[in-house]
């Protein structure tokens, strides 16, 4: 293979029928589409599905040979032939149409093929036979545009308004045709003369045109002037086949027997060769198909497909002939790369692209698995497994000698040209031509360090048993152990940026701040990344060479992407050794060789493939009716609610490194990992809405497009809303009415208590007015009877006193009787009037409280005192309350005057918040000893019993107390409602 411009590689299409594909397309719905004997297939890059073309309402015999491209009309058909009619496909069900032309009023049964469509016309142009028609796709109508073509395959080139068509002929024919299509119709149609036999045409411009020819590729120039028209060959032998890449403008062609050749007309070279040899199935094509983004499908004649993957790698080798495998290297002042072998080889290459400048300076077993470290002013030091040697600037041989212990894995350089080395003696430090133990440093034996990196001119780090890394840094006075990290894994390399360590492991990428561990970069799609060189281009990303190949690390995104062999590394075996830095590239070391790399090579994008729903089970069933064209939302019920998902994507690139992301969101916040083709299973999805979200991660570490499905998984009745909107309502109504039915019970019960309430009213009114009767009855037999009597007595005993006064001698007793019956009707005409009482406001009682103590006090000459409330409610008491509460004051306040011997007291009225309402006096007098006392003092006995059967009507209650310090305190409590 000659090398190119592209980083390119076979790839043998393992497809289920190989069985003469000979015509591939790229449609817009991202799959390739090809036919051959067996039928129409979709294929994705990995595998292919097949399409029967089979309509049952038709009658046209017809095998499954697909004669032409695949052209979709935009909705959901794609347009085919077979030799024998014209088909459409709905991708969506599987089904198909047939339809046949008719000349002269008889079917045309052979050479159907499609070469053009007119998507402003909705015009398929469809040979059939030797005519040429235009089929409308909206109305299945078809007319005649030409019936004189005999080209065996039309190509088209557009120019302007104008599409310009050339035909090749039939195999045993001579020249070319030539026609114009415009506005719907054919125009200029002719025959161009030529003396070869034409298989195929590439239209380049108006006036070239690449032929595939028995006599090889050719080129046609001036092909519609005779004057000018010249034919001019380019690769000689035989041409089967010839077609354009659109994208880099370049002819391909496959020549018999001698491969495929990639042909620039612009630069009129040849790019590359393609044979067996490269990994092609065979030296002869039967087509080939370019994609449009870079990649060839090569059918053979002999059976099967290849694909030529191209991709935009700028990734070179540099072998060393004749070594093992690179242990180290690094570059002199001149630029010159200065390589040192596993075997104590030492090479100098004055290019890193060469390999004839490879210049081998000499054999030095004692530098067997040497590591190198480069001084400030260009020298270097490099040590072996038991020897130590230095080179100048220039790359000269200074200085090589033994030493006395084994060397190796590690020796680093510093500005003062101190030079410290790893041995089984532990760091060491290396003094021209021996070796001191590093103070301040441990040592031991030889697995007690592992590798020496430095991060600037005073600090390094040292992997310790693979389980430590030992951040050491000088000081004043040496060098001292600053911090010892805990690592998962060996450390082989790393870099200081800013504050952060990039600390390259045999466990990924470990990103540490603070001396801890922030973030380890160890994707899972390209297993356990064992991470042996680092180097950070001048736009932050960090190249990562591994023992799985080259890695390019975004740190601002957390992306990535892989370049392997399928790339153009021609080996993906990085080693510990230097990175060799060259502008906007660098060069890192393989088993087998140099790798230089360009720094523009990596894009922190999505991916170009595309993902989509290849397959749906429900229930364990392959479910049919969902569409990958048109994906409708999965509406299950509950008993349906076991689905799996396949997800496909398309992707031409090897897929071992490709997988996948899903997630149910509804049901799952984090994405699942997945592998290319592995089946996503939710065996019992909960009733609800969902997304089905997966994301396709190519071999690059890039992410695709997000796919997304609706899911809707209906509850069983007794979960939905009209089931609880039912139940509520009923539970409402049960509610509602039994309420009403308390109420009404209730009510009714109220109602029931109202008239016995009422009743009783009745029946008590009745009774008092009966009592009120009786009262006013004895109140009059009592005026009109007693207190006649005791008037009478009254005044015949004033008379007789009068007498007395005249001469007459009376009895002395009379004066006491006129006093005692004068008592006595004073008596009976306040019990009258007490009897009366009427219904008084609280306000209005208390007054009437109040005059009677005023009235009281001087008829006693007593001095008193008042503490009432600043206003009283207007609170109706009634007259049996103004009656018992007036006779229990009247008669404490006879008591303090006739039994207390006092020459004070004070009167308090109080409502309290309960409407409960207190009478209190107070006297200073003699108090009261005993009961047996104060029913003494009332003389006949029945002044507190009568005090107490009123406050009992009253329903409230009546407290007589002596304090200790004398004196007599009353206090009445009584409600007023």
């Amino acid at each position: 293979m000659t090398t190119g411009l592209r980083c390119q590689s076979v790839r043998n299409l393992e497809l289920s029928s190989n069985d003469h594909t000979q015509n591939f397309h790229y449609l817009p719905d991202d799959f390739y589409w090809f036919g051959n004997a067996s039928g129409l297939f979709r294929f994705d890059g990995q595998q292919e599905i097949n399409f029967l073309i089979h309509d049952k309402k038709s009658n046209v015999i017809h095998d499954q040979f697909i004669a032409s491209k695949v052209y979709p009309d935009g909705l959901s058909k794609l347009w085919v032939t077979t030799y024998h009619a014209l088909h459409s496909l709905d991708v969506r069900t599987g089904k198909s149409r047939t339809f046949r032309m008719q000349h002269d009023l008889k079917d045309i049964t052979v050479g159907y093929t499609i070469f053009h469509q007119d998507t402003n016309r909705k015009d398929l142009l469809v040979k059939a036979d030797s005519n040429l028609f235009a089929f409308n796709i909206k109305n299945n109508s078809y007319r005649l545009l030409q019936n004189q073509s005999q080209a065996n395959t039309l190509y088209s080139l557009k120019v302007k308004e104008k599409v310009l068509f050339y035909g090749a002929p039939w195999w045993n024919a001579n020249g070319i045709e030539y026609f114009e299509y415009n506005t719907g119709g054919i125009t200029n149609f002719q025959h161009i003369d030529l003396p070869i036999m034409v298989k195929h045409i590439v239209p380049y411009t108006a006036d070239s045109l690449y032929l595939a020819t028995a006599q090889g590729l050719q080129l046609l120039t001036n092909p519609l002037d005779p004057t000018k028209r010249k034919v001019t060959t380019i690769i000689p032998g035989e041409a089967r086949i010839v077609t354009l890449d659109t994208l880099t403008r370049s002819i391909w062609v496959s020549i018999s027997e001698q491969g495929l050749y990639q042909f620039s007309p612009k630069n009129n070279i040849i790019l590359n060769r393609w044979t067996t040899a490269d990994g092609l199935i065979s030296d002869d094509a039967r087509t080939l198909f370019c994609d449009g983004k870079g990649n060839v499908f090569v059918s053979h004649l002999s059976g099967g497909v290849d694909l030529i993957l191209q991709s935009n790698a700028s990734i070179s080798l540099t072998s060393i002939s004749g070594s093992s495998s690179i242990s180290d290297m690094t570059i002199s002042s001149g630029r010159d790369i200065l390589c040192f072998t596993n075997d104590g080889k030492t090479y100098r290459k004055t290019s890193g692209d060469k390999d004839s400048d490879e210049k081998l300076i000499g054999v030095f077993p004692n530098l067997i698995k040497s590591k190198v470290a480069t001084y400030p002013n260009g020298s270097c030091i490099v040590q072996g497994t038991n020897g130590i040697a230095t080179f100048d600037k220039e790359g000269i041989l200074t200085n090589i000698q033994k030493t006395p212990t084994n060397i190796y894995l590690g020796v680093l350089a510093f500005d003062d040209q101190e030079t410290l080395i790893l041995s089984n003696q532990g760091i060491q430090t290396w003094q021209g031509d021996s070796l001191t133990s590093l103070p301040g440093i441990p040592f031991g034996d030889t697995d007690f360090f592992t590798s020496l990196i430095k991060l600037t001119p005073n600090r390094f780090v040292a992997s310790y048993r693979q389980i430590e890394l030992w951040d050491i840094s000088r000081t004043p006075t040496g060098w001292k152990v600053d911090s010892k990290i805990p690592m998962p894994g060996e450390t082989n390399t790393a870099i200081l940026r800013n504050d952060t360590l990039f600390a390259g492991t045999s466990a990924g990428l470990l990103t540490i701040v603070n001396d801890s561990i922030v973030a380890t970069f160890n994707p899972e799609p390209l297993g356990n990344l064992w991470v042996n060189a680092i180097h950070e281009d001048d736009r932050g990303r960090l190249w990562l060479g591994t023992e799985q190949g080259l890695v390019c690390y975004f740190p601002s995104s957390g992306n990535y992407q892989y370049y392997g062999e399928a790339d153009g590394l021609p080996d993906s075996w990085f080693i510990r050794a230097n990175v060799i830095d060259r502008d906007s590239a660098f060069i890192m070391a393989t088993k087998t060789g140099l790798v230089t790399v360009n720094t523009s090579l990596a894009d922190d994008t999505l991916s170009d493939n595309k993902i989509y729903l290849s397959d749906i089970w429900i229930n364990g069933i392959r479910d049919e009716t969902h569409s990958l064209y048109d994906p409708q939302p999965l509406d299950l019920d509950y008993q349906h609610n076991s689905v799996s998902f396949l997800p496909g994507m398309i992707e031409l690139g090897p897929s071992e490194l490709s997988g996948f992301k899903h997630r149910l969101v509804g049901l799952q916040e984090d994405y699942t990992y997945g592998k290319s083709g592995e089946v996503v299973r939710y065996p019992s999805i909960p009733p609800g809405n969902y997304t089905f979200e997966f994301v396709g991660v190519d071999k690059n570490g890039r992410s695709t497009l997000p796919f997304t499905l609706q899911v809707r998984i209906s509850p069983p009745f007794y979960q939905t809303w009209w089931f609880w909107l039912l139940c509520g309502a009923g539970v409402f109504s049960g509610f509602y009415y039994f309420n009403r039915r308390a109420v009404r019970r209730e009510t009714e019960r109220q109602q029931a208590i109202q008239k016995e309430q009422a009743r009783q009213a009745a029946e008590t009114l009745a009774r008092h007015q009966a009592v009120v009767s009786e009262q006013r009855r004895i109140m009059m037999e009592l005026h009109d009877d007693l207190g006649g009597t005791l008037g009478s007595l009254f005044y015949k005993l004033d008379g007789y006193l009068l007498d007395q006064e005249s001469g007459l001698e009376i009895n002395p007793d009379f004066e006491q009787l006129k006093n005692t019956s004068g008592e006595a009707m004073k008596k009976l005409r306040e019990v009258m009037k007490s009897n009366v009482a009427k219904e008084l406001p609280l306000p209005v009682f208390a007054r009437k409280l109040v005059d009677m103590a005023r009235a009281s006090a001087q008829s006693a000459r007593l001095e008193w005192t008042l503490e009432r409330d600043d206003a009283f409610p207007e609170i109706e008491l009634s007259s049996q309350q103004v009656h018992n509460a007036l006779l229990i004051f009247k008669e404490a306040l006879q008591n303090i005057r006739k039994h207390a011997k006092a020459t004070s007291f004070s009167l308090r009225l109080h409502l309290d918040p309960d409407n409960t309402f207190l009478i209190s006096l107070t006297d200073d007098g003699i108090g009261m000893p005993s009961a047996a006392a104060a029913e003494r003092h009332d003389g006949t006995g029945n002044g507190l019993h009568n005090m107490r059967r009123r406050a009992a009507d009253l329903q409230g209650t009546l407290s007589i107390t002596s304090p200790p310090a004398g004196g007599t305190v009353l206090q009445l409590h009584f409600p007023l409602t």
